[in-house]
């Protein structure tokens, strides 16, 4: 604003000329210079009033001619009571747009609060947090950036995304120091780039392809007790859409949203440790029945039995089987050699019981005995299978399975076998 405008903004009063070429020396004293960039420069009659908003100075409402005495004091006291009236529209305006971006403000934050106590797995945690953040910063890519790695912000995994063409989810995207989204990270604060391209470190976003396109960029971190989780990028194709207020409350979600990624991350660090302590309880109570059954039982057919129930339950099994050398058993199958094998017990029964296993020249036997160690067979079509090996698992039934040795004091005596 220049000339009699800028007067007014300055001074925050109404001005009124009834002929501003024979008031020269008003102007003056007013120290006020006219500018022909200013609408009715040549006028002769002038008068305006301020726009106020509180104590603010928003705007000036002013009429002129191009004749002198145009206006009357009556006119001069119309055109306030105009003025205040606009102004008192304005600032209903100001009010109703304040009133509707608190209510979005408060809707996302309810939504995220909700998503603190419902979100069961990360990506859903991730995928929502973009939906709230949506209800006061729009956007036509967006993306939430995890750190993949490092704790610096230069290298982050695409957590969740609006835009698969720009943010591919799971993408790793390498930051350069000093670029924005680093800079966020670092400094743990809101960035936004109304013109991306002055930015200092803004050499086309160098991981982004097609980034160009994005005329305004928000950087806003996820926060949480000091330490950045994340960090959420939205960006549209419209210049100079982004401001303070829009940083601000984007800062404000990010922060909401950084608290549900992380309970999420507690809450599922707690089930393995949950599930950890109830396998550990499983198994501890299976060794005690299995330790019960044979205090109290001299038959060994009861005990392997058992043994092969419980370890279908510890597994979760479909099937599984005890397999003992001859030297081990008590009674042997009829036709067993003293270097032979067989199925001793299966749970659930699939008719195995009693049948011969060939151990001579098989793989995996020799493994067993030689490693001392648990080994899988993942499919029954490898070809890297020996025949031996391969007959034993049709022979079980079974399409994978794992076997582990029986080791005693005078060396491996059987295995379990789990399918």
């Amino acid at each position: 604003l220049t000339g009699l405008s800028r007067a007014i903004i300055a001074r925050r009063v109404p001005l009124f000329f009834d002929d501003l070429t024979a008031e020269e020396s008003r102007l003056a004293a007013l120290r006020i210079l006219l500018d022909e960039r200013e609408p009715g420069y040549a006028a002769r009659s002038w008068m305006g009033v301020p726009l106020r908003v509180g104590a603010d100075v928003i705007g000036v409402m002013a009429v002129y001619s191009d004749y002198p005495s145009m206006y009357s004091d009556e006119d001069h006291a119309a055109l306030m009571s105009i003025g205040a009236m606009v102004s008192l529209l304005v600032a209903n305006m100001r009010l109703n747009d304040n009133e509707r971006e608190r209510r979005s403000m408060i809707n996302a934050l309810m939504g995220l609060t909700q998503l603190t106590s419902e979100a069961a797995h990360l990506d859903d945690a991730l995928e929502r947090a973009l939906e709230q953040i949506r209800l006061i910063v729009p956007y036509e890519t967006a993306a939430v950036l995890i750190p993949a790695g490092n704790e610096d912000g230069t290298l982050m995994r695409v957590g969740a995304t609006y835009d698969l063409d720009l943010f591919p989810k799971g993408a790793l995207l390498r930051f350069p120091a000093g670029s924005p989204v680093e800079q966020s990270f670092q400094t743990q604060q809101p960035i936004f780039l109304p013109n991306p391209v002055v930015h200092p470190s803004w050499t086309g976003y160098q991981p982004v392809e097609n980034a160009s396109l994005i005329a305004s960029w928000l950087f806003a971190p996820m926060v949480v007790q000091n330490r950045v989780v994340g960090v959420i990028v939205c960006g549209t194709v419209n210049p100079d859409t982004y401001s303070e207020r829009h940083a601000s409350g984007a800062f404000a979600l990010a922060r909401q949203a950084a608290i549900s990624v992380e309970n999420t991350r507690l809450h599922a660090q707690t089930q393995i440790t949950v599930r950890t302590l109830e396998q550990r309880t499983r198994r501890l109570t299976s060794m005690h029945r299995i330790a019960s059954v044979i205090t109290s039982t001299l038959n060994p057919d009861e005990v392997l039995r058992t043994a092969a129930q419980l370890l279908t339950e510890l597994f979760e099994a479909d099937h599984s089987s005890v397999i003992l050398y001859a030297p081990a058993m008590i009674e042997r199958p009829a036709g067993m050699g003293a270097n032979d094998a067989a199925i001793m017990a299966e749970f659930p029964e699939r008719g195995s019981v009693g049948e011969l296993v060939m151990t001579d020249n098989n793989q995996l036997f020799d493994w067993l005995a030689r490693l001392g160690t648990a080994i899988p067979v993942e499919d029954v079509e490898e070809e890297t299978l020996d025949d031996s090996t391969r007959a034993l698992m049709s022979q079980l039934q079974a399409r994978a399975a794992l076997f582990s040795p029986l080791i005693s004091s005078i060396g491996m005596i059987g295995a379990l076998e789990v399918d």
